[in-house]
């Protein structure tokens, strides 16, 4: 089948009238795409040069897992694929050593993921976000299943494109306002942190990240603490 083909035969599917209105495209999406690899997770993460990541949408358990890791410590596939602009495609973390990534691996390697494979979203110039896929086997895509991720990714650039038809290019498109919100949390807690440490914004964000890497939390949890005036940095 043609590449196009299966783009088309994709987006077909997860616009079907399936008795799931419920459940987002975005989320349709990434939840097809793991069971059609097959994959032990997969995510769809928005990427702006002016913002930090925001997840769109991720399969329940090892996807949404390691997309919370990559946010908290700012490192692992998606971070690497949208700052190269290419696929970025680790067959075995274990051998593979990528050192920016010395975290995210041991946190993926204990949730049983061996390989991490993340494909950029791009239109042109334009880099919109990055499709991210896990596998609990090392080894490389065969032929077949890089042409199948290479598809879904295209699928979620278009998918992406018709949420965001009014959008400026790089901006938020709009209908992602729920997602945003909590990471809206992140930069309040970022912007109070710079005040008490009296330091810049790039460090309050790591600071951020290190308590709840060390705390073994969510960075949104972290944040709502800080928010909320639970927690101070000094």
């Amino acid at each position: 089948m043609a590449h196009w083909q299966l783009t088309a035969e994709i987006l077909r599917e997860i616009h079907a009238d399936d008795g799931s209105a419920t459940v987002s495209i975005e989320n349709r999406l990434v939840n097809v795409c793991a069971e059609r690899l097959p994959a032990a997770g997969a995510a769809i993460v928005w990427m702006s040069d002016s913002a930090e990541p925001l997840i769109i949408a991720a399969t329940d358990g090892v996807g949404r897992s390691l997309e919370d890791i990559q946010f908290t410590l700012g490192e692992g596939p998606h971070v690497s694929c949208s700052s190269l602009r290419r696929a970025v495609l680790n067959s075995d973390l274990e051998t593979q050593t990528v050192r920016s990534w010395s975290g995210f691996t041991r946190e993926a390697l204990s949730l049983g993921v061996k390989a991490a494979f993340a494909f950029p979203l791009n239109v042109g110039s334009i880099n919109l976000g990055v499709l991210d896929i896990y596998r609990v086997e090392a080894g490389y895509l065969s032929n077949d299943q890089l042409s199948m991720a290479l598809a879904f990714a295209e699928a979620a650039t278009t998918v992406l494109l018709r949420s965001g038809d009014s959008t400026e290019p790089g901006s938020l498109p709009p209908g992602f306002e729920a997602p945003f919100l909590l990471h809206a949390e992140v930069h309040q807690a970022t912007g109070m942190i710079a005040v008490q440490c009296e330091t810049d914004l790039r460090t309050a964000l790591v600071m951020l990240r290190a308590r709840a890497f060390s705390d073994d939390r969510p960075v949104i949890d972290v944040a709502r603490d800080v928010v909320s005036r639970l927690k101070r940095f000094e």
